[in-house]
């Protein structure tokens, strides 16, 4: 099976978002990285700004406000970008690949070329009217994960009992981070 591997790079490996229970949509309370060294990352823009994240300010749509760690562009030391809404809120994620990426994957919108062999992949935790608004969210990090939401706009469930519905296929429990669920984007990328 062709799994999603975006979803693994871009939140199993690099960001894990601690859900909550289904009572709640928002879709959690912290972001955090790297698999067995668990490392905090900002959720909102001044806790990245006083930890050194630098941001030009611009928004982008369907992303949001961009802050690199120590950098003014994504590099390989630093692969990811944290994206907040002019009201200082988690607004998404990306992060940078070096290296090569199935065409297809590029074809259909799930990985971004920036320039040759460096590509990126970005999911949204806000809608794409809410991520550019300076107007404050009752969500803490978002009420949703989409991937490349300006391209793909692929949409990730969110609560456990809408995954296999859409397709999506459980798989192994990661101590610390919780069951890892699958899904077979070439049924509908070909």
């Amino acid at each position: 099976m062709a799994c999603l591997n975006l979803v693994r790079l871009a939140i199993c490996t690099f960001v894990f978002i601690t859900l909550v229970h289904a009572q709640r949509f928002d879709i959690g309370d912290r972001l955090i990285r790297d698999y067995t060294e668990y490392h905090s990352l900002p959720s909102t823009a001044s806790d990245a700004s006083a930890a050194g994240w630098v941001s030009n300010g611009t928004c982008t749509e369907g992303l949001g406000i961009a802050y690199t760690f120590n950098a003014t562009f994504a590099q390989k030391q630093y692969p990811i970008t944290l994206f907040f809404t002019p009201a200082g809120q988690a607004a998404g994620i990306r992060v940078t690949v070096f290296g090569e990426v199935k065409a297809n994957l590029i074809k259909h919108g799930y990985f971004i070329e920036v320039n040759n062999n460096e590509f990126f992949i970005a999911v949204s935790f806000r809608d794409t009217n809410s991520v550019c608004s300076s107007a404050k969210s009752s969500y803490y990090l978002g009420d949703r994960l989409v991937v490349n939401q300006n391209t793909v706009a692929a949409d990730i469930p969110v609560l456990v009992s809408d995954l296999a519905a859409k397709g999506w296929v459980k798989g192994s429990c990661f101590a610390g981070m919780g069951y890892h669920y699958f899904y077979d984007i070439q049924v509908h990328m070909f």
